[in-house]
């Protein structure tokens, strides 16, 4: 008979986006490995991002409940939707209500935020802390949980873990996609106090969980520095990865002659921006009017308005291919067809030193040069150590205006220089073989 492990996880399909795939790739394999997933999360009525393929990878008949949303994130929720409707490609406005639906929209999520900073002491999701205990009751009285794995963000998540662990004696494992205090993203505190009761939660955590699993390396090397009372065997890494038999293409041949692609998957925002790039590739297109009937830069995912306007605006609409937010296994196809992966991380501060990007390692087994935008961290170690591609500074446009033109004159050439990894090398970031290491650390835990 399988043993349970309770999966309390905030984002989850039907929900698409970078968010849910590591939790979905842990459910999706745990069972070759002697674990029967048991899911809680949050039902979301009006998400912009749903991706139906998600489910279906999922095993069968599982088991996953469903709660409401916070009642604050509900509302957020509820007004937006009535502000716009989602499709996979933009949101349609409707009319005058929809004007006035969405200003109120605006001030809701404002004052949202102002409340997160100060009243919140943690974050906004903290109103799920009630809900999912109420649910917990039924759950552990219907299931015989043998261990309880949480994955955060939101932070506040782990609070969850730590109550329902205190409350009914289930050994718990901490996972952490991003850094807590020191993810200056997400985590700015407008107070002293505000810090200091993070630090305190964080703290907790360290201490009451069995183990403490992170993405990087330096993320779990900052864990047991900053709590190095604490035994360095509770602190372990478990990276992302790819999934899928990939398909083998060898970026010595070209794909297409006449056609020059650079494709970037994910999403552009404020802090994520493609300003500098699209200046860089302004720069090239001057010095090399001739590539511009080759150039096609492929976008995979959804931007902000403004990130759409902006490169008609300089004068290179016509090489962008807005692709729009896609199913997630569709997204293969497009990179596939690619010359030069693009991955751009904004990494002013140190949380990019902790974490590798999602797509990274869907990047790899594409085995395609990878033209990196980033100042430092993990994936910059990581691609110049195995020579994947070029990193490049993210806002020194003329340094990126020369990567593209070395990139260019090789593809004319027909040959790149970087090197591909081989199978065995990327075996181990597949998400079975994460999977695999993830159920040892449960079976670990449960014999001790």
């Amino acid at each position: 008979m399988m043993k349970k492990v309770l999966i309390i996880t905030y984002y989850f399909p039907p929900r698409g986006g970078v968010a849910v795939i590591r939790i979905h790739k842990f459910v999706k394999y745990l069972r070759d490995f002697g674990w029967e997933p048991v899911v809680l999360t949050v039902k979301q009525n009006y998400c912009a991002y749903r991706d139906e393929h998600l489910l279906a990878e999922l095993p069968e008949n599982l088991i996953i409940y469903y709660t409401k949303q916070p009642f604050l994130q509900r509302i957020i929720r509820d007004v937006q939707h009535q502000a716009r409707i989602a499709t996979p490609d933009e949101y349609v406005h409707r009319g005058t209500f929809s004007i006035l639906s969405n200003k109120i929209y605006l001030l809701i999520r404002n004052i949202k935020n102002r409340l997160n900073k100060i009243i919140f002491l943690y974050d906004d999701y903290i109103g799920w802390k009630p809900i999912v205990l109420r649910e917990i009751k039924r759950i552990v009285r219907e299931h015989q949980i043998d261990i309880l794995f949480t994955s955060c963000r939101p932070y506040s998540i782990n609070m969850i873990g730590d109550a329902i662990s205190n409350r009914y004696g289930i050994p718990w494992i901490a996972d952490f996609r991003d850094p807590w205090t020191q993810d200056k993203r997400y985590f700015n505190p407008p107070t002293f106090l505000h810090r200091i009761m993070a630090e305190r939660e964080e703290k907790k955590t360290m201490c009451h969980a069995s183990k403490i699993v992170s993405v990087s390396e330096p993320m779990t090397s900052y864990f047991m520095k900053t709590y190095h009372n604490l035994d360095p065997a509770k602190f372990l890494t478990i990276t992302n990865g790819y999934d899928g038999d990939e398909k083998t293409v060898s970026y010595n041949r070209l794909r297409d002659p006449e056609r020059f692609i650079i494709t970037y998957t994910g999403t552009f925002y404020l802090h994520q921006t493609p300003v500098w790039f699209y200046n860089a590739i302004r720069l090239f297109l001057e010095e090399n009017p001739a590539a511009r009937k080759h150039l096609i830069i492929r976008l995979v995912g959804k931007s902000q308005k403004d990130f759409e306007a902006y490169p008609y605006q300089i004068g290179i609409g016509d090489v962008i291919d807005p692709i729009g937010f896609i199913p997630h296994e569709q997204v293969k196809t497009y990179l596939n067809e690619s010359d030069i992966l693009l991955l751009v991380l904004y990494s002013d501060s140190k949380e990019y030193d902790f974490v590798y990007s999602g797509k990274f390692f869907e990047y790899l087994p594409v085995r395609k040069p990878i033209l990196a935008l980033l100042n430092h961290g993990v994936c910059q170690d990581f691609i110049q150590k195995h020579d994947l591609g070029i990193c490049v500074p993210f806002s020194q446009v003329d340094q990126i205006k020369d990567a593209l033109t070395d990139l260019f004159y090789q593809w004319r050439q027909g040959k790149f220089k970087y090197k591909l990894m081989s199978g065995k090398a990327m075996l181990r970031f597949h998400r079975r073989e994460l999977t695999k290491q993830l159920a040892a650390v449960f079976d670990e835990v449960v014999s001790a």
